[in-house]
């Protein structure tokens, strides 16, 4: 299970990397909180709002979490998990090295099987809580919390239980 871990904490980190070379993605959440704050009534309601919402950084909470996470997801496997309706399912393959790997992403959870290769079965689960602002990974032996967002910090959480804490205060 270790080696799968590996593996699959390699592809996340390849993943990561493209958005560092161009990946442009729809930014789902970014639209939801624009379109929430465009619906609340007259032009002047929403500016004082937009403000508000820039001053306590959630547009630039939500547009770090749309690149980091949900853009990447989307360049891999064509659609991005929150655009995505509920009881939408979009499946995917990709094979490395004589392994492949089956993508079921649905709103909010993306699931990663081996369905070729040594770990053959084996799968992960990763799963978004709009309400607590947590991505966590199930293993099938334990879920961990590998991102969480409260107040203004941004904490990613590595699997050797080291965190790398992000200020989204301007």
């Amino acid at each position: 299970m270790k080696i799968f871990t590996r593996i699959v904490a390699a592809l996340v980190i390849m993943a990561m990397l493209v958005n560092l070379v161009g990946c442009y993605g729809n930014f789902a959440l970014t639209r939801k909180v624009y379109n929430w704050n465009g619906s609340l009534g007259n032009k002047w309601l929403n500016t004082v709002v937009m403000w508000i919402l820039m001053w306590l950084p959630v547009y630039n909470a939500a547009g770090f979490i749309d690149l980091v996470i949900l853009n990447t997801v989307e360049f891999w496997t064509g659609s991005n998990p929150l655009a995505m309706e509920d009881g939408v399912q979009n499946i995917k393959y990709a094979t490395n090295d004589g392994k492949t790997y089956k993508f079921i992403m649905s709103k909010n959870n993306l699931s990663i099987t081996q369905t070729v290769g040594p770990d053959k079965g084996k799968s992960i689960l990763i799963t978004y809580n709009p309400e607590t602002g947590n991505w966590t990974l199930d293993d099938g032996q334990s879920v961990n919390t590998i991102a969480s967002l409260k107040n203004n910090n941004l904490s990613l959480i590595y699997p050797n239980g080291e965190m790398k804490n992000i200020s989204v205060v301007r």
